[in-house]
């Protein structure tokens, strides 16, 4: 005789004690305080075990490689959060929270981070154009302005390439570090011996 969930048209086994289908029994479950409860110092605790957080942490990298993959996953997540406004203040204030315990400790050298994530943003532009790039930027915004200058950049090294090498532009190459080398020889050498006598003959 089949048997159906309590709960729901699902059958379930028959060593089911509750009369309900797995997911149901599982729902019900996870709903009782005190489960959760036990449930969530479990986790806790296994989280904290290093071979647990290397595992984890190994796994998530190896998905993260995975742009469609990521891509799932924070599209995923943006559901979540747009179908849950509950959830989104709760993860807005967790994040602010452990935001303002981290900034308290005083302990981080914001200032040495700010730098560091703006020579990273500007790491393509030469630091002798950054004024130039700063002034275009302020005009006609971060994109247009890159492109301005990483264009003029371009034509620079096009310009140099067509004209003649001089003896300052030599200079300050081997200023910068390049190699001195020997002009290769491409004379041919004479002859190794004279035929006897012509050498005399000319005295």
């Amino acid at each position: 005789m089949i048997r159906t969930c309590s709960d729901c048209p699902g059958t379930i086994g028959k060593y089911s004690k509750s009369g309900r289908c797995k997911p149901c029994a599982m729902r019900i479950m996870h709903a009782d305080p005190a489960y959760a409860a036990r449930r969530d110092a479990a986790t806790r605790t296994m989280n904290r075990t290093p071979e647990i957080r290397a595992k984890r942490s190994a796994a998530l990298k190896a998905r993260y490689a995975n742009p469609a993959a990521r891509k799932a996953m924070s599209d995923a997540a943006l559901k979540q959060l747009a179908e849950n406004p509950e959830l989104a203040a709760r993860r807005r204030e967790l994040g602010a929270a452990s935001f303002r315990a981290f900034h308290a400790r005083g302990d981080y050298d914001w200032s040495a981070h700010h730098r560091a994530r703006v020579d990273k943003r500007l790491s393509w532009c030469p630091a002798d154009r950054l004024a130039e790039y700063q002034k275009l930027r302020s005009e006609y915004g971060a994109t247009e302005a890159r492109r301005m200058v990483e264009q003029d950049i371009a034509a620079s090294k096009r310009r140099a390439k067509a004209e003649p090498d001089t003896f300052e532009r030599q200079m300050a190459r081997i200023a910068a570090g390049a190699a001195v080398m020997d002009a290769p020889d491409f004379r041919t050498a004479g002859p190794a011996h004279t035929l006897g006598g012509v050498a005399s003959g000319m005295l």
